[in-house]
């Protein structure tokens, strides 16, 4: 079963405590799990900290915004 099937544009993921973004095959992905639980790793600006992920529509397009907290 080909992944295009579904017209996949983004995958948004969860559970690590954290924060990251690459590709999963030929997909980009962000991971985002840093909403409250402990972080799953000493606190950085790199991927360990407090966060959740501001997504916007328009005409436009979509973008996506990494919100830092705490």
């Amino acid at each position: 079963m080909s992944e295009d099937r579904y017209h996949i544009s983004m995958l948004f993921t969860s559970h690590v405590h954290g924060y990251a973004k690459g590709t999963w095959g030929k997909k980009p992905f962000t991971l985002t799990g840093g909403a409250g639980a402990p972080l799953g790793g000493k606190p950085d600006n790199t991927k360990w900290f407090y966060n959740y992920v501001k997504v916007n529509v328009s005409s436009k397009g979509v973008s996506y915004e990494v919100v830092k907290y705490r």
